[in-house]
């Protein structure tokens, strides 16, 4: 047998071909690294006085810190777009990238805009079985968004618990600063419903699973900000307290038609609507 025809494992040949990056989709990684390397490290180029030396070295760390902390997001995503037999693209938000920009350069770095990517997935007719899927697929779309965003969540807590558990070194204490601070701030951003961004799939999958994981990971953020204390307990219980709230006061009557018999009284939406049918 040539060794070109060995075996090799069907769903590992599949992530292979299809979760890595292309030529393109990895320079545009490296030039948005870049990019959010300068914004969280905008301020830190000396502590008395201007200092290039240790501006340079304080842009390597938060360079690296963004491969990584970017990497690991972009990774979970495109992992599990070939998993379920889509093949994934990142491509490049400029109005995101102007924006940032500009509001590096008003603020004078005090505002950190990290926000200017978004993943579209390409339906892979090789991988299909059973009917066709036509188009983009939101069910699909909407969880890929989600782990990354996940991913960037676990990063978050993890450095934020080793930051204030042990006593470090400057350097690495400031290594830990810069992981925390990038992944709470590309996790605030990218989970607004703007499309292109991953909080836009995740709105336009499901409402109810948009207030759910909003709460949640804004509450879990909360915590873990002003306590240092990782809770995803009080995250979930948060959650679902929302979620029960939302659902009670706004989204049970978004889908009864008007006449159906259901008691609308409450609902703000059909009211407009009932007046607009010209129906008391």
């Amino acid at each position: 047998m040539l060794p070109s025809e060995k075996r090799i494992n069907p769903y590992l040949d599949k992530i292979l071909r299809y979760a890595l990056h292309s030529r393109g989709e990895l320079s545009n990684f490296i030039l948005i690294s870049v990019l959010y390397a300068i914004i969280i490290s905008f301020n830190d180029w000396g502590v008395y006085s201007f200092s290039f030396f240790t501006g340079l070295g304080n842009l390597s760390i938060s360079f690296i810190v963004v491969l990584i902390s970017h990497g690991l997001y972009q990774l979970v995503q495109r992992w599990y777009s070939a998993h379920r037999g889509y093949q994934p693209e990142h491509k490049v938000w400029f109005p995101g990238i102007i924006i940032s920009i500009i509001l590096l350069i008003v603020t004078n770095g005090r505002v950190s805009m990290l926000a200017s990517t978004g993943i579209f997935i390409h339906h892979l007719a090789v991988q299909r079985l059973g009917t066709f899927r036509y188009g983009e697929n939101l069910k699909i779309l909407g969880p890929i968004a989600l782990l990354g965003l996940l991913s960037t969540t676990f990063l978050a807590g993890i450095s934020r618990i080793f930051l204030d558990t042990y006593s470090w070194t400057p350097v690495a204490s400031y290594i830990l600063e810069q992981f925390y601070y990038y992944n709470i701030v590309f996790l605030l951003w990218n989970i607004l419903p703007i499309p292109p961004l991953d909080g836009s799939r995740i709105f336009f999958w499901s409402r109810l699973q948009y207030v759910f994981w909003f709460s949640g990971i804004g509450a879990y953020l909360l915590v873990l900000n002003f306590t240092g204390i990782s809770s995803v307990v009080i995250a979930l219980i948060t959650a679902f307290t929302i979620l029960i709230l939302y659902y009670y006061f706004y989204e049970q009557y978004w889908w009864n038609p008007v006449g159906s018999g259901v008691d609308m009284k409450h609902s703000f939406m059909n009211e407009k609507r009932k007046k607009k049918l010209g129906i008391k």
